[in-house]
């Protein structure tokens, strides 16, 4: 039987029902209360004809609507849904009002379904935009362990003078994901925060290669190996395969994107 989001979600809420499972600026969610919010949503969209498989677009500002719907008939959402502050968030809680608490009726999921977020027993933390300084505090105050970014926001914490070894105590794992990260800005990382960084190595639709902290002390010029599962190669222009120390195009697919090949530049 494989593990899916909605069991994971629901298994939470069983066993650590009182556990906090997101923070939100102020507001704190425990896996019961975010399991319940899970649970109206879905029912929610289940009841205005909304499954598996359909495209549902949103709005986040009311008097961004109409241009905003201009913009995504280009992805053919196939349904509308307006959310955020003011008189769209009540047009939100209007929406999930009807929705009741109890779970609803799963789709047939498999391991080959995609979904954004995989939630672990570990609590969320969520944050309104990106801000250096507040995540910083954050990571502080609540004993982050695991924080992914992309490079531009691992450049600007290099930037803060609140960076430093003692604000970043509890860290496990600090992970770049979404465009390669200079060298230079790789090894400021270690200096802070040695044994800690982590990249996964791609685009934006996914990643090929995975350089931990141990292949980062002892290649940081790296950016790692294939996971089990994933195919890379570097090829020529015309697609052949090179010898090692060749520069060339990198190539490679794995199950992470099924039926799909991801490509970069090598510079």
């Amino acid at each position: 039987m494989p593990v899916t989001l909605e069991k994971l979600v629901a298994h939470h809420a069983r066993y650590l029902a009182g556990g906090v499972a997101v923070i939100f600026a102020d507001e704190r969610l425990t896996w019961t209360q975010f399991n319940a919010r899970v649970n109206r949503l879905a029912n929610a969209l289940q009841q205005n004809g909304i499954g598996k498989g359909d495209k549902v677009a949103t709005a986040d500002l009311l008097g961004r609507l109409d241009k905003q719907r201009d913009e995504l008939e280009l992805i053919e959402a196939e349904h509308f849904i307006v959310v955020g502050d003011g008189t769209a968030a009540q047009s939100y809680a209007a929406f999930i009002a009807a929705g009741v608490e109890t779970p609803p009726a799963y789709p047939e999921l498999d391991q080959e379904d995609l979904f954004n977020i995989v939630y672990s027993s570990s609590t969320c933390i969520l944050h309104p935009q990106f801000n250096v300084e507040a995540m910083i505090d954050t990571a502080h105050r609540d004993n982050v362990t695991h924080i992914m970014m992309v490079p531009a926001q691992i450049i600007a914490l290099l930037q803060s003078p609140n960076f430093n070894t003692d604000s970043m105590r509890s860290l496990e794992m600090l992970l770049t994901i979404g465009a390669p990260l200079q060298q230079q800005y790789k090894e400021a990382v270690n200096a802070v925060i040695p044994g800690r960084f982590y990249q996964l190595y791609g685009l934006t639709e996914g990643f090929m290669t995975i350089l931990d902290q141990t292949r980062f002390n002892q290649r940081p010029g790296s950016v790692g190996c294939p996971p089990s599962g994933y195919e890379t190669r570097i090829v020529d222009g015309q697609g052949r395969e090179l010898p090692a120390h060749e520069i060339g195009e990198i190539i490679g697919r794995g199950r992470a994107r099924s039926g799909f090949e991801t490509q970069c530049c090598r510079s």
